[in-house]
C-alpha cells in the first residue's frame, strides 16, 4: 500500500511522540501481556508438576484441560471481547448506570451457558473422554484418570470462565493493573498449595488440578468484589438470576445422571447431552429466565 500512498503524496513519517491515547494504550499494554504471560506461566507449572509423577498424569491433565478450554473460548472468550467493546464506550462516556447494565448481562449471559456446561461436563466425563481420545495407546485406564481430572476441573469451570468476562471489565474502567497483580499472585500460592496437595493429603495428583481451582476461585471471587466496588455495584437481580441458573443446572445434571448413566458414549455424546441442554433451557424458560424465553422462542421457529 504504501507506493500507492506516495503517488497520491502521502508521506508516512514515523516519530516517537505519542499520541496521548497511544501512550494510555502502551500503559494498558504492559499489564495486560504480564497477565496473559502469567496465566500460561501456571498451565506450565501444572503440567512440570503432574510430570513428576510419571508421563501418564501430566497427558491426563493436559488432555483434560484442553476439554474444559472449549466452554471458556466459546462462551467465555467470546462475550468478553463482545463486552470489552460497548463497556468501555460506555465508561468513556460516563454513562455508569448503562455500564453496569452491560457488566451484569455479560456475566449473566455468560452464567446461563457456562453453568450447565460445567454441570455436563461432571457427569458426562468419562463417555466424553472416551469417544474423544480413547484408541491407540490411550488405554481405558487412561479414560478414567483423565476424566477424574476433568471432574476436578469442571469444579471451576464457572471461576475459570468469569475470569474471562471480569479481567476486560477491570480494562473498560481504566484498571489493568488489580488484574495482573491478582494474576501473579495466584501463580506465586498455586505451587506451594499443589505441592502440600499432592504430598501431605490423599489425593497425590490431583492436587495438581484442584490447586488450579482454589487459586482461581478465590482470585475471580476477589476480582469480583473489587469490580463490584469500583463500578458501584450490578443490575437489579443480578444475583438471584445466577442463582436460578445454578439450581436448573443441577436439577439438569442429576436428571442426566439418573437416566443416561449406562448409555454408550457415542450416544451420550449425540444423544444424552443434547437432550439435557434442551431440558436446561425449557427449566429456565419455566422458572422465568429471560434467556431461557429467548433461546427456546428461537428453537421453536
Amino acid at each position: 500500500q504504501m507506493p500507492t500512498l506516495r503517488r497520491e503524496g502521502y508521506r508516512f513519517r514515523p516519530h516517537l511522540r505519542g499520541h496521548p491515547a497511544l501512550r494510555r494504550l502502551l500503559v494498558f499494554l504492559g499489564p495486560a501481556l504480564i497477565g496473559l504471560a502469567t496465566i500460561q506461566v501456571g498451565i506450565v507449572v501444572d503440567l512440570q508438576l503432574a510430570a513428576a509423577f510419571g508421563d501418564g498424569p501430566a497427558s491426563w491433565l493436559n488432555y483434560a484441560f484442553r476439554i474444559v478450554q472449549l466452554p471458556m473460548s466459546l462462551f467465555a472468550g467470546a462475550v468478553g471481547v463482545a463486552g470489552l467493546a460497548l463497556l468501555s464506550i460506555q465508561v468513556a462516556k460516563k454513562d455508569f448506570d448503562q455500564a453496569r447494565s452491560t457488566q451484569s448481562e455479560a456475566l449473566s449471559l455468560t452464567s446461563f451457558f457456562v453453568l450447565p456446561s460445567a454441570v455436563g461436563l461432571a457427569v458426562f466425563a468419562w463417555p466424553l473422554v472416551s469417544l474423544l481420545y480413547e484408541r491407540g495407546a490411550f488405554t481405558s485406564t487412561d479414560t478414567a484418570s483423565t476424566a477424574l481430572f476433568l471432574q476436578v476441573y469442571s469444579l471451576g469451570i464457572f471461576a475459570f470462565c468469569l475470569h474471562r468476562v471480569i479481567v476486560p471489565a477491570f480494562y473498560a474502567w481504566h484498571d489493568p493493573w488489580t488484574p495482573m497483580v491478582l494474576s501473579i499472585l495466584t501463580v506465586v500460592l498455586k505451587v506451594p498449595l499443589a505441592l502440600w496437595l499432592t504430598t501431605a493429603t490423599w489425593l497425590g495428583v490431583l492436587g495438581i488440578p484442584l490447586a488450579h481451582v482454589m487459586v482461581v476461585v478465590v482470585e475471580v471471587a476477589l476480582m469480583f468484589t473489587l469490580l463490584t466496588r469500583r463500578s458501584g455495584g450490578w443490575s437489579p437481580g443480578f444475583g438471584l438470576a445466577i442463582l436460578k441458573m445454578g439450581l436448573a443446572a443441577v436439577i439438569m445434571g442429576e436428571v442426566g445422571w439418573l437416566v443416561f448413566d449406562d448409555w454408550s458414549p457415542f450416544l451420550t455424546t449425540f444423544v444424552a447431552i443434547p437432550v439435557c441442554g434442551l431440558f436446561y433451557l425449557a427449566l429456565t424458560h419455566l422458572i422465568g429466565l429471560p434467556y431461557g424465553a429467548k433461546v427456546w422462542a428461537r428453537l421453536r421457529r
